[in-house]
């Protein structure tokens, strides 16, 4: 690993660390439960297509990750959930997420990793996510967005939600997503 890209590494989980702090102030290891994962991902024998969002709550705050695949599974690309707004009486949600889907060609004709820029507004109840989702590519020599509108199920899967019962605390979820760095957005 050069130093540039430790840099980067260095400056993302920075970023990600400082995230957390809101939620955190006054707490030194708040308490979270898992409000659900909501998938549409479609899988054949070797690919995984769709998305799938993992929120925790504490009170009124949502935090989680965004996980995005087009291709081969595994490693999905994951990001976490950014500039959360969330209204728990009509359950009006909307965020970012920042991913890294894979690699083009940037302006300098060289390969860089993309820069891969989701929004979403919709509605979370307890049975789906439902909204709009946006996908905005940022690296590439001419951005491209692409829209659509979305439904996510809410998971039902043992495994998936012994996961997410597993991480607790806000610092849980910190030590998940130093463990997935190599899928976090390099950017």
């Amino acid at each position: 690993m050069n130093y540039r890209s430790f840099r980067i590494q260095a400056v993302a989980l920075l970023f990600f660390t400082l995230g957390f702090q809101a939620i955190s102030l006054g707490d030194d290891n708040p308490l979270i439960k898992p409000a659900g994962s909501y998938s549409n991902m479609r899988y054949t024998e070797e690919h995984a297509y769709g998305c799938t969002i993992q929120i925790w709550r504490k009170g009124n705050t949502l935090i989680g990750f965004f996980l995005s695949s087009e291709g081969l599974e595994g490693d999905t690309p994951t990001g976490l959930l950014d500039k959360v707004q969330f209204n728990p009486k009509t359950g009006q949600l909307s965020f970012q997420a920042k991913l890294t889907m894979g690699s083009l060609i940037g302006e300098s004709g060289k390969e860089v990793p993309s820069k891969d820029l989701y929004e979403f507004h919709g509605v979370l109840t307890t049975a789906s996510l439902k909204g709009h989702l946006k996908h905005f590519e940022l690296a590439g020599k001419k951005p491209q967005v692409e829209e659509e509108d979305i439904q996510l199920k809410k998971s039902k899967d043992h495994s998936e939600m012994e996961f997410m019962e597993g991480l607790k605390t806000v610092k849980d979820i910190q030590k998940w997503a130093e463990t997935i760095k190599n899928r976090m957005p390099k950017w």
